[in-house]
């Protein structure tokens, strides 16, 4: 997804691809009945038993023409998170109409029809990762970076209710394919288009990011106090983590009173000290906030941060 700030070019679309299974997403396909009756997103059927691994002994192993790597926590219990940011989106989507969705969101040079067709097509990336690990076959998540935003640029001058239909029909199919995951495909290896290689455990983590996160690009009313506390506590100690193994991430210390204890942005940092609420550093951090709200210590301006994505 892309940081406020940055070209949107570095957002994410989903193409079938070559080699990818027949069981891949093509655009503009839909699921029939994949909402309940009161148009919630639907709750997998069934919870899987998880073997995970303690974190002190993750294994790498090999299974047929895979590999997979044990997981430390049940991707499920993400579930239930997804299904709320989901129901939270499509309902700001259908309050837009033709004139809103052609507004400016706040991702220059991106429309909010620029923020539905991506958070679209990137469900579509996502059941692309699933089925992979679901059927060992490789099926890439995007075809390539420029399919991708050429997708994305096609979809957004699209009406408002072309649009929403599309979201619902992609959530569908995602929660879908999430639903058709046996226990031991979460652990399976896949490949995002950035290069990156997990366990398809994280497509779950991955897909609530998006919602919550360009569910603020919308600029409709909902923003980073708003996010659920579990998930802006996830995202700083993420942060933490990524930012701090970047040889370009800041050096500093974020103190939040919800976390408990100091989130050390690269080892053996020691200043500044960034102090507030985790929504406002997360919100900072991935450059949706100037960082109103937070103090340093010692006193001084806020650190620069790079792009995040």
């Amino acid at each position: 997804m892309p940081a406020q700030g940055m070209a949107p070019t570095s957002c994410h679309r989903s193409h079938s691809g070559p080699g990818a299974s027949p069981e891949a997403i093509n655009p503009g396909t839909s699921l029939t009945n994949a909402f309940d009756a009161d148009g919630r997103w639907p709750r997998p059927r069934t919870k899987p038993n998880i073997v995970v691994a303690a974190p002190n002994r993750v294994a790498n192993l090999t299974r047929g023409a895979g590999r997979f790597v044990a997981v430390t926590a049940d991707p499920l219990g993400l579930a239930e998170d997804v299904e709320r940011a989901t129901a939270r989106m499509l309902a700001t989507a259908r309050g837009l109409d033709d004139a809103a969705v052609a507004a400016p969101s706040l991702l220059p040079g991106w429309t909010r029809g620029h923020v539905l067709t991506h958070v679209a097509r990137n469900a579509d990336g996502a059941v692309n990762l699933l089925t992979w690990a679901r059927t060992g076959v490789e099926t890439p998540q995007y075809a390539s970076w420029d399919a991708r935003e050429a997708d994305i640029e096609a979809g957004a001058p699209r009406s408002a209710s072309a649009l929403v239909k599309d979201l619902v029909s992609t959530c569908a199919h995602f929660a879908a394919a999430v639903d058709r995951m046996p226990a031991e495909a979460w652990s399976a290896v896949v490949r995002w288009t950035s290069g990156t290689e997990a366990p398809a455990a994280r497509v779950m983590w991955s897909r609530l990011r998006e919602m919550e996160i360009h569910h603020v690009d919308l600029a409709t009313g909902y923003t980073p106090a708003d996010w659920p506390e579990a998930f802006t506590l996830r995202m700083i100690r993420s942060l933490g983590r990524d930012f701090g193994e970047r040889s370009d991430g800041p050096r500093l210390i974020i103190r939040a009173p919800e976390v408990g204890h100091d989130i050390v942005l690269g080892e053996g940092t020691t200043a500044p000290v960034v102090i507030g609420p985790a929504w406002v550093a997360v919100a900072w951090l991935i450059g949706r906030s100037a960082g109103d709200g937070l103090t340093v210590e010692p006193p001084g301006a806020l650190p620069p941060v790079p792009a995040w994505s």
